[in-house]
């Protein structure tokens, strides 16, 4: 979906006494030529969970189920947040968004180590 472009993902522990014991999942991407960024807090001990859109909570929870799950339009993109066991993955329009995003970075370096070769082959 060329509406659709992925710009940075991480996880990270955020816990305050046990840094594991919380992770913020983060997906920032642009769609239709604008940036977002969602970001998703998620507690192993208590399981609440909280996601926020451009640092503005849309959604919380508390279960301690892995089996989250969470949907919302922008426009007419689906965007489906989904876990399964403690990772959480985004879809936009059915399409993962770590298999663009790595298929993107794959992409990027192969451009990157093809124009490294010719600098050095001119050279």
């Amino acid at each position: 979906n060329a509406s659709f472009r992925p710009a940075n993902y991480y996880c990270i522990a955020i816990g305050e006494l046990v840094r594991k014991s919380k992770t913020r999942t983060s997906w920032h991407f642009d769609l239709d030529g604008v940036r977002y960024c969602f970001d998703l807090e998620h507690s192993v001990v208590t399981g609440s969970k909280k996601l926020l859109r451009n640092n503005c909570l849309i959604h919380t929870e508390k279960s301690l189920r892995k089996s989250f799950q969470y949907e919302l339009m922008i426009g007419s993109h689906r965007l489906w947040f989904s876990q399964h066991g403690e990772k959480f993955e985004l879809f936009i329009n059915n399409e993962s968004f770590m298999y663009v995003y790595n298929r993107m970075k794959q992409n990027d370096h192969f451009i990157y180590e093809s124009r490294s070769k010719e600098i050095r082959e001119r050279n």
